[in-house]
Order: C-alpha cells, then structure tokens, then sequence
C-alpha cells in the first residue's frame, strides 16, 4: 500500500461549515411569532430552527469532539507513527539533523510503521471508529440537507403565491453532478479552449496527463472531473460545469456555483 493511501486512512479530518440563524434571530428579538398567514409554513420555520438546527449542532458537536480525541492521540500519545509523514510535499527534513535516516528511508520506515499500527487492536479500532463517525456525520448531514432543501421550497412557494412574478429558486447540483466518469482524451480535446463571461472574465481549459484542466487569471489551476457528456466537477467545490453545444461543436459552458450560473462564450 502507497503511503498517500495510508494517509488518506489515517489523516484526521476536519469539517467546516456554519449555520446562519440571522434572521430567525432577528425575528425572535423583534417579537415577531410569525411571517406569514400561513401557520403551517410558521411552525414549518419554527421547527427547523428549533428541533433539526438544534439536533445537527448537537450531532456535530459529538462528531468534532471524537474528532479532537483522535488528533490529540495522533500528535501526543501515540509513539509509533511519526505524525509529520502526513506533509507528502516536502523534498528533505526541515531540521535534517532531527533524523537518523534520508527523507526515502524515513518514509519507507514510516510506510511500514503505519501498516503495522493499522493492523494492530488499538489501530484497527481507531481507523474503523473515525470511518463509523464519518458515514455518522455523512447520514446527519444528508438528511439535514433533505430538511433544508424542503424549508426552501415550501419557502418559495409560499412567496409565489403572493407574488407569482417571483424568480425561480435557485438549482444546486445534485449527488449524481459528482459521480467520475472516465473519457477518453480525445473527446476531452473538444473542451479545450479559452472562455470569457459578458463581465470579461476569462479562462482557460488545457489537457495536462489526459485530465482537462482550468487555469484562471489569478494563475491557480483545477482539474475538471467528467460526470457525464458535457457535464463536469471540480473536487473539493460545489461546483458543476455544464458545456453548451451548436451543431455538435462546443460554443460556451455554464458554471453552477452555490446555485449561481454564469455562462462564459468560447473564444478561441
């Protein structure tokens, strides 16, 4: 087993979100105990602030905690594995004469040194414990999302009823926008090209090592996962990029970005 892979095992890691409760706030502080004359759609608002809110920051709460327990015995406790391995960047130790051995030798003792900890009682127990308490926080945070998703569209109907000009509410990519495909290099080749928006923002799609890539003006770079013809992801974004065809051939694309779209004109 590669040591990025023993990484991807045992790295801690962290989740980063935050619940926004402005305005529910700042209804309760004016003394409002409604916003509508629809009481199903008050208890609906009240109930999600109130129970599924409450219940995700409690979950959470517990998650972050084990999480805290798990990196303090990575960096304080345990002896076996030394913790720096997880930095793959580095070239040569920062202070060499800290270590006995080459930067090769060292990841090769720390390789086996970690395959030896995974498979022991204590590392077993661990490993499994942080991948049961991720598939935990990933059934929580489905099912806060699916509550979430109904409180804006029971949201905007309501708004719609009493003022049906209102605009459409906005779409967010689903599970199956984030699903790899595999394509072969010469269809990505048809991707290829420079973009530019009405507000002149332009970047370009490259081939590097048959992934299609975006380089944009400020010079970072992200690599584009096909999910499906015309349809592409960015790891690590809620993003999706929808390619727009005429006659067959690529003429712009549309990035979804937290529900907002964009479309940006094939310019070369």
């Amino acid at each position: 087993m590669p040591l990025d892979s023993i990484t991807m095992i045992l790295r801690p890691e962290n989740l980063d979100f935050e619940i926004s409760e402005l305005t529910f706030n700042k209804m309760k502080n004016l003394g409002l105990t409604s916003l509508t004359t629809n009481d199903a759609m008050n208890s609906q608002i009240s109930t999600y602030y109130n129970s599924a809110v409450v219940s995700l920051k409690l979950s959470m709460d517990y998650v972050f905690e084990e999480l805290r327990k798990y990196e303090d015995y990575f960096l304080y406790q345990q002896d076996a594995i030394d913790y720096s391995f997880f930095n793959l960047e580095f070239e040569a130790f920062e202070f060499a004469s800290l270590y006995k051995q080459s930067s090769e030798e060292f990841r090769n003792e720390t390789r086996l040194n970690s395959i030896q900890f995974m498979t022991s009682n204590k590392g077993r127990m661990l490993v499994l414990g942080d991948l049961n308490n991720k598939r935990y926080s990933l059934r929580v945070l489905n099912r806060f999302k699916s509550i979430t998703k109904n409180l804006l569209e029971a949201i905007h109907t309501e708004l719609k009823r009493n003022n049906p000009q209102i605009a459409p509410l906005l779409e967010l990519p689903t599970d199956a926008d984030f699903k790899e495909i595999t394509v072969a290099p010469s269809t990505l080749k048809e991707y290829v090209g420079t973009y530019k928006s009405k507000d002149d923002v332009t970047f370009t799609l490259v081939l590097e090592d048959t992934n299609l890539h975006v380089h944009l003006e400020s010079g970072s770079s992200e690599a584009l996962i096909p999910s499906a013809e015309d349809r592409f992801f960015i790891k690590d974004y809620f993003s999706v990029i929808h390619f727009n065809r005429e006659k067959g051939s690529i003429i712009s694309l549309t990035p979804i970005i937290n529900g907002e779209k964009a479309d940006f004109l094939k310019i070369e």
